[in-house]
C-alpha cells in the first residue's frame, strides 16, 4: 500500500501578523476638515500571494474590499478598478506599515480625482 506524501499544499502568507481589526481615520489631503470619516476595517491575508493583504470597508465605503502588497515597512495599493452597477472608480496609493498602524495616501478617481490619507490603528 502506497501513501501519497503530496496530498495537499499549505500556503502560509508571511503577512499574517497584520491580521486584525483596525480603527481608521480618513480624510481628504486637500480639505481635511471638510471631508473626513472614521470606520472599522478588518485586514486579512490573501490565500495565494505572499505578503498580499486585503482590507474591507476601504475608502469610507462599507463592504469595499481592496488589496495591498507589503515590502518590509512599505505598503502599496496597486491600481484597482472598482466597478458595479452603481459606481465605477479607481484606486492606487502607498504608505507605511508596522505592527500597530498603517498609513496610506491614495488617489481615488471617478469623474474627478481626490487625494486621501488613511490612518489605520490596530484595535
Amino acid at each position: 500500500m502506497k501513501t501519497n506524501l503530496f496530498q495537499g499544499v499549505r500556503v502560509i502568507n508571511s503577512a499574517w501578523p497584520y491580521i486584525a481589526n483596525y480603527s481608521v481615520v480618513e480624510h481628504s489631503s486637500i480639505l481635511p476638515e471638510l471631508d473626513s470619516c472614521t470606520y472599522t476595517s478588518y485586514l486579512w491575508v490573501d490565500s495565494t500571494l505572499n505578503y498580499r493583504i486585503e482590507f474591507n470597508n476601504f475608502a469610507c465605503d462599507p463592504g469595499l474590499v481592496v488589496f495591498a502588497d507589503i515590502l518590509d515597512s512599505i505598503i502599496v495599493v496597486p491600481y484597482q478598478l472598482i466597478s458595479d452597477s452603481l459606481r465605477s472608480f479607481s484606486l492606487q496609493g502607498s504608505g507605511n506599515i508596522n505592527d500597530s498602524s498603517i498609513f496610506i495616501e491614495y488617489k481615488k478617481t471617478d469623474s474627478i480625482s481626490s487625494y486621501r490619507k488613511a490612518t489605520f490603528t490596530r484595535l
